[in-house]
């Protein structure tokens, strides 16, 4: 019987993901990177190199992976790629809590220089023109849940709670049609 083994390796500009159905290939594989970088008079950056597991062996306790020099990699619960986090599950799964937490910080930055200052309708164009896209980016390559899309959503209306000073979801969604504000 023989055995196949599947990896895929990812480029984008200098962040490269290696995804394989086993730790011993993914050994194999970060090795023959290693030495190709080092051919190419480059390395890996030793604070940015992470494991972590994805499928139904996600809870098992596995040894590092080493670099030529000996050095082990850990394993951890949650990396970023390219800006979505990926988190440890049995099926492909991002988290959303750090993008909620950009786009509060952003709406923030503006509310704290404009919200008295300039109309609503000022507010929700910059909102929609700067913030928004903190919310939206990368959500293609998340499988979003329900919850997923409520929590988003939830995100957004409280948002909107703060600058039309109401706690009542039915203004909020009235203002969003008067605004023509989406977060689509």
């Amino acid at each position: 019987m023989t055995l196949i083994i599947t990896f895929f390796i990812i480029v984008y500009a200098d962040d490269i993901l290696l995804l394989t159905s086993s730790i011993t290939a993914l050994q194999n594989i970060f090795h023959q990177c290693e030495l190709e970088l080092k051919y190419l008079d480059m390395a890996v950056n030793p604070t940015k190199e992470h494991c972590i597991l994805i499928g139904p062996r996600c809870s098992a306790n596995c040894a590092n992976i080493s670099t030529c020099e000996g050095r082990g990699i850990s394993w951890i619960c949650e990396v970023r790629y390219l800006g979505i986090f990926i988190i440890c599950s049995r099926h492909f799964k991002c988290t959303l809590d750090n993008t909620k937490c950009s786009f509060y910080s952003a709406v923030n930055g503006i509310l704290g220089k404009l919200l008295n200052i300039v109309s609503e309708d000022v507010i929700l164009q910059i909102i929609a023109s700067k913030c928004m896209s903190v919310v939206l980016y990368g959500l293609e390559a998340c499988s979003l849940t329900k919850t997923d899309l409520w929590s988003l959503d939830f995100t957004v209306n409280r948002v909107l709670m703060k600058i039309f000073k109401t706690g009542d979801i039915q203004i909020v969604k009235e203002c969003q049609e008067f605004f023509w504000f989406s977060i689509t």
